[in-house]
């Protein structure tokens, strides 16, 4: 190969190029790390910061060559034409600035890029003053052998002088040719989207690798955009080394030509090039190491990586951060479907298109069907029918065709999880449209209409059957797959019909609004809606006037049948899921386009009358308030657009309209703003800015306040909305609804009005007052609205004080930051109050006040203080009565007395209660401890019983004596569930309770009848049951069998990372295996023929043996320890042996051996990993091979894939890899002792392995 840079051409850049001397530096930098591998440190500044005052290079490197010497070298370079003078210059100032313990450890380099004649006279001259460890001099001669030697230096070097080197390139100026071939420019980020492995194992490849290097992509294009970006997103000194040994071929010729260098070298070879393997053993032998493009679906050698497809929406979030608007970057990137090569080409600054072979005639039915389909599910035969009837041939001839367009380079096609779908569906219709004529539509349109008006059947069954539909056999008969890929198809003709229409007379726009127009005519039941949720979207862009009639004619209607879609939909997502989620999406769609914005929110403001409120989040009001937004409307309609709209929908509707008002104005309060859904082919929302300017935000928001407080009229709800929103309207607005609020007393508000209003305005100023936050209203406003809510006393003062009586009374804990002077503020207003009601009401007045308020137990309590025994003869018996509020009335009272008089008080009002219900509240109202239940105790049976069926147990003496008495009493009420409570309260509380005061409350729920115990039974909490059966456990008191009782009629709150475990249980099936093969029994049918009285037997007792089954299988499954498992964890293998082989004996006369081997398995697939960390335990897996039946492997395999559980998906299939090389790994550690065990391992790795294929195809499709 020629020599890329002379002495000649060196000398003439120092003398002609005024950047030769900031380019210099790099220029040596970029030689010392092509050819030096062990440098330490290296300090070369270029371009701007060659006028720093140190040297102008520094390197330490461990071994040197023969330009850089080994240790540490500083060096001095020069493009001056008076190199000599320079150089000596140079050297004695360093010499003088220099210590010279440096200096004795330093070589010093002077460097020029002209010819220096004299410069080894030079050299010895200062070598002999021995002022440094060794001198060295080089010129443009030197510089030359040393590019000789590193040749992506030399071309890039070449390439910046501008001398052509034919098909050869070095990185830089191919990164440059990348980045600017596109408008934007495209950032390194966007070329590694989504293939931060493939990144990583490249740069991994470059530190470390050997051979070869083989990148696989279906798109090879992309490899060389790849690599060049991923050098491009190293650090500085990264990217500078690896570009300094790296260079591009672009044909075979330049490639043999490389070979023959004798220098190390990285070379990218062009995906177009086809490197034989004789060229690659060539270049190995070279010191070359290669990185090449490989075809998809081959065998892959050692060292290779597969480009992972890009994500569509990690794409766009990159185009963004390049200068894209979302919805630009969004839409470029869907159409790349994946691919980079076919974005680039959309973003070519020149605009060129790529060169489309030409289709085979043979073929073209097949394209057209892709075409027009865009992709269906290989596996429905419906699906297959379809493309048949479109291609006019056979589908395994389709099939045929599909798989070269899908396995080329650059492929049409993405076939994946038995899928077919368009790579992209925008770059395909541009470069194939030719192929497509109206004949071919005229075949599609009825198959068009025939698919989409499927009904889905599963919506026959009942709601809370629909999650079970696909199990029963209620499919479509199409996928869904060929659904929406159909819908993508029409959307695409119906916005770009102009431009795909080829010939005059292919009308593709008006195909597609004649579908939609079909598929959902006036008539369209629900049902259909429901079924075509989630392309709804897709047929609003196909013909948004067909779509939007379909729904006007629907909602004129006196029940419109879309309204079943809100009744239709539950709250869980397993019923039905969001059944109007489509039709939401597909308005919020048609809104981004001001001549539909209108017509939307008409119809979405209808929809609302209808809407069920649930679970989901989404709802016609809330997409409005998106729409409309004041400061960020999902709409491109400018701002006099969207008032006309507010003011028509207020005319129209104004109930609706005014809470649509009221949350438009509350988004200034802050929080999230959720996108709406957006255009997939119309450009309805390119031009989108987001966020509106300050003046059209203004604009809107006054005549939003306005419009509320216009509207707002007497009605109390929307006044008490109205003040929380004052400080969000603008000032003038905000003062005229004060003004009207002023007014309100005026026009006949009743009693509970003005006491709601007036609260309501107390709250708000005390809000702001304690906040600080006066400024945003004005503290003049803050008294005016303090002023009218003191005028609106109401007439009654019971209905007057209610309020203060509220459970939180906000303006009074805001006032200091010490919560008892807030306490002690109120209980003195709250005295006052009373003071004032009896005073003006009397005792009726208290009692009213009582009826009305949240708290009528403060109300008593604080009579109780006024007025002592004023009241009580009023009060005793006669409130004690079932009205919830005399109860709590009449107790506040009694604690109150009860609390400064003692029992001599309690005795004289107890003497004139006559009912036992009556004495037994009396006693009910005091506190909960023993010398209270000493005097119930005195009382006949029905008052005693009553008393324990009513009293509150809470708050209560937690020693052992006094909890073992509560129990009892309760229990004998059948309180069994507070019983538990207080049980668990104590042993919180450490508390030492015996075992059958433990068990009673348990005990007695199994002896009760079932209409007794299954509402206590729903009272008690998983957590409870096992605290309970733990501490009887550890107590180690209580006979086994009354455990095993317990245990197995509360199995299902027990285990499964529960508090507590089935422990006797599990001993007893770990040491008893004739009780495993009795489980067994229980559950599984024996493969012994039963006799026909055995059969009627077992039929006639069908629901016991049911029960029983469920929980000998729960017992089963909950059951994890191997038996003759030691305290350490680890397992004694004769124990196992011995137990396993007795259950076996005892289980094959009975028919259950294989039964009995299968639950073996899946035990041990939850047995401990062995000390060298091998899997199963030696024990464990010598007793598995004297076993060693197929019932035992099978039990083992399904056991492990079983207990995975619920999985967090990542990117395909790594998961399930990762476990496949685990369980290999077992199986390797295994296999000289246990066979039997590693095949099952390897079959645990074989189906790991398939599911992450599974997986791969799965994530390869939906990106």
């Amino acid at each position: 190969m020629r020599r890329l840079v002379t002495s000649k051409r060196l000398q003439r850049w120092a003398e002609e190029d005024r950047d030769a001397r900031a380019l210099l530096p790099g220029l040596v930098r970029r030689l010392a790390h092509a050819t030096l591998d062990s440098i330490q440190r290296i300090d070369f500044p270029a371009y701007e910061s060659v006028q720093r005052p140190d040297f102008d290079g520094e390197i330490e490197c461990r071994v040197g060559n023969a330009w850089i010497p080994s240790g540490y070298s500083v060096w001095e370079l020069t493009v001056e034409k008076r190199s000599a003078t320079k150089a000596m210059a140079d050297f004695v100032k360093r010499t003088n600035e220099i210590p010279p313990e440096i200096r004795e450890n330093a070589t010093y380099i002077a460097l020029t890029a002209r010819h220096w004649r004299e410069k080894k006279k030079w050299k010895t001259q200062v070598n002999s003053n021995g002022n440094w460890k060794s001198v060295r001099a080089y010129d443009c001669d030197d510089i030359e052998q040393w590019l000789e030697n590193a040749f992506a230096v030399a071309l890039g070097l070449a390439g910046s002088w501008g001398i052509p080197v034919h098909d050869l390139h070095d990185l830089e100026s191919r990164w440059r040719s990348i980045s600017n071939s596109t408008t934007p420019a495209l950032a390194s980020q966007v070329y590694l989207t989504s293939r931060e492995r493939s990144r990583q194992a490249l740069i991994d490849w470059l530190s470390n690798g050997k051979a070869c290097l083989t990148i696989v992509s279906q798109f090879p294009s992309e490899i060389i955009d790849f690599v060049c970006a991923s050098i491009e997103a190293l650090s500085d000194d990264q990217r500078e080394a690896v570009r300094s040994r790296m260079v591009i071929a672009q044909s075979a010729i330049a490639l043999r030509k490389l070979c023959r260098l004798e220098t190390n070298l990285d070379v990218v070879v062009d995906p177009r090039v086809e490197v034989s393997g004789e060229d690659a053993a060539f270049a190995t032998e070279r010191g070359i190491r290669l990185i090449r493009a490989c075809e998809p679906f081959v065998p892959l050698p050692g060292s290779a990586i597969r480009l992972e497809r890009v994500r569509e929406h990690e794409l766009a979030r990159s185009l963004q951060q390049c200068g894209l608007s979302q919805f630009v970057a969004e839409k470029k990137a869907k159409d790349a479907g994946g691919s980079l090569a076919l974005l680039k080409q959309s973003l070519d600054r020149i605009g060129c298109q790529s060169r489309t072979d030409a289709i085979e005639v043979s073929a073209r039915g097949s394209l057209r069907a892709c075409l027009i389909l865009g992709g269906w599910n290989g596996a429905n035969p419906a699906d297959l029918t379809a493309v048949e009837q479109l291609a006019d041939k056979s589908y395994s001839e389709i099939e045929s065709d599909c798989k070269l367009w899908a396995n080329c380079r650059d492929p049409l096609l993405i076939h994946a999880d038995n899928k077919w779908r368009l790579v992209s569906k925008a770059d395909a219709w541009a470069k194939l449209k030719s192929y497509i004529s109206n004949e071919h539509f005229a075949t599609f349109a009825p198959l068009a209409v025939s698919i989409l008006s499927e009904r889905d059947p599963g919506f026959e069954l009942p709601n809370k059957e629909r999650w079970l539909a696909r199990i029963k056999g209620f499919s479509p008969q199409y996928s869904q797959v060929l659904k929406k890929h159909l819908a993508d198809t029409l959307a695409l003709l119906g916005s770009f019909g102009e431009i795909i229409a080829h010939e005059p007379t292919l009308a593709t726009e008006g195909f597609s609004h004649r579908v939609v127009r079909e598929v959902l005519s006036p008539d369209t039941p629900w049902e259909l809606w429901a079924s075509l949720n989630s392309i709804l979207p897709l047929l609003a862009e196909a013909s948004p006037d067909a779509f939007l009639v379909a729904i006007e004619s629907d909602l004129d209607l006196s029940e419109p049948k879309l309204s079943w879609l809100f009744k239709e939909t539950k709250g869980h997502p397993l019923l039905s899921g969001c059944l109007y989620s489509g039709l939401l999406w597909s308005l919020e769609t048609l809104a981004w386009a001001p001549e539909h914005l209108s017509r939307v929110c008409s119809a979405l403001l209808k929809l609302h009358r209808h809407h069920v409120p649930n679970n989901y989040s989404n709802s016609p009001m809330g997409s409005l308030q998106l729409i409309l937004s004041c400061a960020l409307p999902y709409t491109t309609a400018d701002v006099e657009l969207r008032i006309g709209i507010l003011k028509r929908l207020l005319a129209s509707d104004e109930s609706s309209a005014w809470g649509l008002c009221v949350a438009l104005l509350e988004q200034f309060r802050g929080g999230m703003f959720p996108q709406t859904s957006r255009p997939a082919w119309r450009g309805w929302a390119s031009d989108w800015d987001r966020g509106e300017t300050y003046a059209d935000m203004g604009k809107q928001l006054e005549v939003v306040s306005t419009a509320i407080v216009e509207h707002v009229g007497k009605d109390l709800e929307r006044w008490l909305e109205l003040i929380d929103l004052l400080t969000l309207m603008p000032r003038s607005i905000m003062l005229q609804a004060i003004d009207r609020l002023a007014k309100l007393p005026s026009t006949g508000l009743d009693d509970h009005a003005k006491s709601a209003l007036r609260e309501k305005i107390l709250d708000y100023v005390s809000r702001y007052r304690s906040s600080g936050a006066t400024d945003r209203i004005g503290e003049d406003n803050l008294e005016r609205l303090e002023n009218i809510a003191n005028a609106m006393q109401a007439a009654s003062l019971p209905i007057h004080f209610a309020p203060l009586f509220e459970q939180w009374m906000d303006r009074y804990y805001m006032r200091r930051a010490k919560y008892e002077e807030n306490q002690a503020d109120l209980g003195k207003d709250r005295l006052r109050a009373i003071e004032e009601v009896i005073e003006e009401c009397g005792f009726e007045g208290v009692c009213e006040l009582a009826e009305l308020c949240q708290q009528p137990y403060a109300v008593g309590h604080l009579l109780s203080v006024l007025t002592g025994d004023q009241y009580q003869h009023s009060i005793i018996p006669d409130l004690i009565r079932e009205d919830n509020w005399s109860l709590k009335f009449v107790c506040g009272y009694v604690a109150a007395r009860f609390e400064s008089d003692g029992w001599a008080w309690f005795d004289g009002q107890l003497g004139r209660c006559n009912s036992d219900l009556a004495r037994a509240w009396m006693f009910a109202m005091l506190p909960f401890r023993p010398d209270v239940w000493d005097r119930v105790d005195e009382e006949n049976t029905d008052a005693k019983r009553l008393y324990w069926s009513n009293v509150n147990h809470w708050r209560f003496d937690k020693s052992a004596g006094a909890v073992q008495r509560c129990v009892t009493e309760l229990v004998a009420v059948a309180r069994l569930a507070n019983a538990v409570e207080i049980i668990c309260a104590a042993l919180r509380d450490k508390s030492a309770l015996p075992s059958d005061t433990l068990l009673q409350p348990l005990e007695a729920m199994l002896d009760s009848p079932g209409e007794v115990a299954e509402p206590q039974m729903e009272g008690i909490h998983d957590y409870d049951v096992g605290m309970i059966l733990t501490a009887v456990q550890e107590a180690g008191d209580v006979v086994d069998a009354r455990l095993i009782r317990l245990e197995i009629n509360f199995l299902s709150m027990l285990g499964d990372d529960r508090e507590g475990e089935p422990a006797t249980l599990f001993r007893k099936l770990a040491t008893e295996p004739a009780f495993f093969v009795d489980i067994l029994s229980s559950c599984y049918r024996s493969t012994l023929k039963q006799s026909d009285e055995e059969v009627n037997e077992l039929k006639e007792d069908d629901a016991k043996q049911r029960a029983l089954a469920h929980i000998g299988h729960e017992l089963l499954y909950k059951w994890k320890s191997l038996p003759g498992t030691n305290n350490d964890g680890t397992v004694d293998e004769q124990e196992l042996w011995k137990w396993a082989n007795s259950a076996r004996e005892i289980a094959e006369p009975l028919g259950y051996l294989d039964t009995c081997d299968f639950r073996i398995g899946q035990l041990i697939s939850h047995g401990p990993t062995d000390s060298d960390g091998s899997w199963p335990a030696r024990s464990v897996r010598r007793v598995v091979e004297k076993i060693s039946t197929e019932r035992i492997g099978a039990g083992i395999y399904i056991g492990i894939i079983n207990s995975r559980g619920i999985v967090c998906r990542g990117e395909g299939g790594a998961q399930e890899r990762d476990l496949a090389t685990k369980y290999k790994t077992f199986a390797e550690q295994v296999r000289a002792d246990a066979p039997y065990t590693a095949s099952v391992l390897d079959r645990i790795c074989a189906y790991y392995l398939g599911e992450g294929r599974e997986w791969d195809n799965r994530d390869e499709w939906e990106r």
